[in-house]
């Protein structure tokens, strides 16, 4: 099951994709996996489908996000800064938490 969401970093909406396996419970913690794409990339892009696909069938609990400024988040477009990326990491995995 695939469920969008959208949590915040440094002020801004980054989009994200939260994919759960068939037999998932609500409230159940299992291990999970965040996709992260590369630069000019997006959530949706075939690399990132395809291994969130794969891990959800394994059983574990998927999140793929657009970094700042790329696919549906929030921010200056074409603005690629590591740092920037990192941050969004660390709120994404916070989210997960």
């Amino acid at each position: 099951m695939a469920e969008k969401i959208s949590f915040q970093s440094d002020g801004l909406k980054i989009a994200g994709i939260l994919d759960l396996p068939s037999d998932y419970q609500a409230g159940e913690r299992r291990p999970a996996y965040i996709v992260l794409h590369g630069f000019g990339g997006n959530k949706d892009g075939h690399g990132q489908t395809v291994v969130a696909k794969q891990f959800v069938e394994w059983g574990y609990v998927t999140l793929r996000i657009d970094f700042r400024g790329c696919g549906e988040s929030e921010g200056e477009r074409g603005r690629i800064i590591c740092l920037d990326q990192v941050a969004d990491t660390r709120n994404a995995l916070s989210y997960m938490a």
